[in-house]
């Protein structure tokens, strides 16, 4: 089988890995569905496998095709870098990025930082993608082209990571609580105090993660959740105007420090840290554009927050 061949076989079997249809496919390609249908038939022969198969209503992956997503995400995205080029004009190019982030990040600085890339670079769009238990799946389809927000990620292509914040979790509160009432800023808490008041769950932050579980669970603290907020929700200004309390890395939060309503106390025991930073796939460090958007990121964010 010839090299063009087997590149649109490759093209072919990314769509379906993806969409697990020949009719999707071949809309995605502008091509025939008899003709994906003829593709598909090739690769299982070329494999040995069936790839996709049908229950019910709709269609799935084999074993081996999912084996071979991270794989094959990977070639296409070395391939697609290969041929888009090493240099580009900042004030000509069309520069789209998928991010993966949170609301609490987007707001408090990525639109910042963004804004300023904007004004280099005219052109430049962002597609801002919610951080769920998705993100692997969107690094192995090629859909994410960075991740920014809470440390480890993983995927099944190989990855590069770079931490920007590493700090130690505090329990936020607004000024007029109780609990800031009766302590001072720099007293640590004690674990009588988590126990006597209610929690905002902050589920796009470090309040739905097993650390968070795991430090309750060593102070021999079961948290009365009183609010629980989805991706988008402030969490921030939900414990201003419930009176809640808030475990979470909210330090350096530029909302935290614009707020004069809100203050924070240490925690007690063994405090676990926030590690958030910046991921990509490795094949991404060929694309001139997404290295100049990483490295002005990074050093816009080392001006301004660090």
């Amino acid at each position: 089988m010839n090299t063009q061949a087997n590149l649109n076989l490759l093209r072919v079997f990314y769509s379906l890995l993806n969409t697990k249809s020949t009719v999707s496919t071949a809309k995605a390609l502008n091509v025939t569905q008899p003709a994906v249908s003829k593709q598909l038939n090739q690769l299982r022969e070329l494999l040995q496998d069936p790839l996709i198969f049908r229950y019910g209503s709709s269609n799935g992956l084999t074993p081996k095709a999912e084996s071979l997503r991270g794989l094959v995400s990977e070639t296409v995205g070395n391939l697609n870098t290969l041929f888009e080029g090493h240099s580009f004009d900042l004030l000509s190019s069309d520069i789209h990025l998928n991010i993966a982030t949170n609301s609490a990040i987007i707001r408090g600085w990525l639109a910042g930082i963004i804004g300023s890339l904007h004004q280099e670079a005219p052109n430049l769009s962002v597609n801002f993608v919610p951080i769920s238990e998705h993100v692997e799946k969107g690094f192995n389809k090629g859909l994410i082209d960075l991740y920014i927000g809470p440390l480890p990620i993983k995927a099944d292509i190989p990855l590069e990571i770079m931490e920007v914040i590493t700090q130690p979790v505090r329990c936020f509160m607004p000024k007029k609580h109780p609990l800031a009432l009766s302590t001072d800023p720099g007293e640590t808490l004690s674990v009588d105090d988590l126990k006597k008041y209610a929690f905002t769950n902050d589920r796009a932050g470090f309040s739905n993660t097993d650390e968070c579980g795991k430090y309750f669970k060593q102070l021999g603290v079961t948290p009365k959740e009183a609010f629980s907020l989805m991706e988008g929700g402030s969490a921030l200004t939900t414990i201003k105007s419930t009176s809640t309390l808030l475990i979470g890395a909210y330090e350096l939060s530029p909302e935290f420090h614009r707020d004069n309503e809100l203050t924070s106390r240490a925690l007690p025991g063994n405090v676990p840290l926030l590690k958030v930073g910046l991921v990509w796939p490795k094949y991404k460090n060929a694309c001139s554009k997404h290295s100049w958007f990483r490295k002005r990121f990074i050093e816009l964010w080392n001006r301004n927050y660090s």
